[in-house]
C-alpha cells in the first residue's frame, strides 16, 4: 500500500469514528476521505511549485532584510 492509500485509510477510519462507527458505510467513508486527501494535495501543489520556482533569498523577506 502506498502512502496516499494509507492516508486515505486513516482518514476514512477517522470519519467512521466521527460518525459513531456505523456499519455498511465503508465505501462512502473511503470516497469522502479520498476527496479530502486529493483536495489537500491540490492545495499543497501550487505552494510547492512556487517554493521551487523562487531561488533562496529572493522573496519579500529578503528584500526587507536589505533595507
Amino acid at each position: 500500500m502506498d502512502d496516499r492509500d494509507e492516508r486515505i485509510r486513516q482518514r476514512a477510519h477517522a470519519i467512521w469514528e466521527e460518525e459513531g462507527r456505523p456499519e455498511g458505510r465503508e465505501y462512502s467513508h473511503w470516497l469522502r476521505a479520498r476527496a479530502a486527501i486529493r483536495a489537500e494535495e491540490a492545495e499543497a501543489a501550487p505552494r510547492a511549485s512556487r517554493a521551487q520556482a523562487e531561488p533562496p533569498g529572493s522573496g519579500k523577506d529578503a528584500l526587507d532584510s536589505k533595507v
